[in-house]
């Protein structure tokens, strides 16, 4: 199936990028089943750390081969009861093969506050001098029902991790005058930087604690 979507779509110039699936539930990113029962049937295979990581290299070889000149995007939540290390395994992985295409992206980008804390901002923080990195916001940034908090707050989170894309909610990329804000608030946050910004947003009111 792989090999027919590259054969399809590889030399497509439009086609940039492709996300790393493999083990994956209900999205694209790196999640599986993990109610009670379903850890005691992980825990019955043994050792499913090794497991679901050989699954990795060899998917990660299958896409690489498929498509030769995109992108390889990783979508990174917490995989099962694994910890942060199992996702740095993967990373290190992709990047020792990929260098100039592996890519890593966190799906959690929020508005709220500042995502400092977030287990996904914490590994885009720590390879973003390596990798190529970037986010999506899984709700709307666009009011009344801005889930996901304020686009400028967004916007900070992005600039602090030196992200490279900002992917958004369908709804919000449809929106002529969500994207026209956010690509303003975005614009306005790299060119002052972090620091400058947040101080910014702070003297206007508009910083989230």
């Amino acid at each position: 199936m792989i090999q027919q979507l590259g054969q399809r779509y590889a030399s497509d110039p439009l086609c940039v990028s492709v996300v790393l699936t493999c083990a994956n539930f209900l999205s694209a990113e790196m999640h599986l089943p993990k109610t009670p029962s379903d850890l005691r049937r992980w825990a019955a295979m043994g050792n499913y750390e090794e497991k679901l990581f050989e699954v990795y290299k060899r998917f990660t070889a299958e896409w690489a081969q498929a498509f030769p000149r995109q992108e390889l995007s990783l979508h990174l939540p917490k995989v099962l009861d694994l910890p942060p290390a199992f996702d740095e395994r993967i990373v290190d992985y992709g990047l020792s093969k990929y260098p100039e295409r592996f890519t890593i992206q966190s799906c959690q980008l929020t508005g709220r506050k500042e995502d400092i804390g977030n287990m996904t901002y914490q590994l885009i923080q720590r390879y973003r001098d390596r990798a190529h990195h970037g986010f999506q916001s899984p709700a709307s940034l666009s009011r009344p029902n801005d889930r996901m908090g304020s686009i400028e707050m967004a916007a900070l989170n992005v600039v602090r991790a030196h992200g490279e894309s900002w992917e958004l909610w369908h709804g919000d990329g449809m929106n002529a005058a969500t994207t026209t804000a956010v690509v303003q608030a975005w614009q306005e946050a790299k060119e002052l930087g972090y620091e400058d910004y947040k101080k910014k947003l702070i003297a206007a009111g508009k910083y989230r604690h």
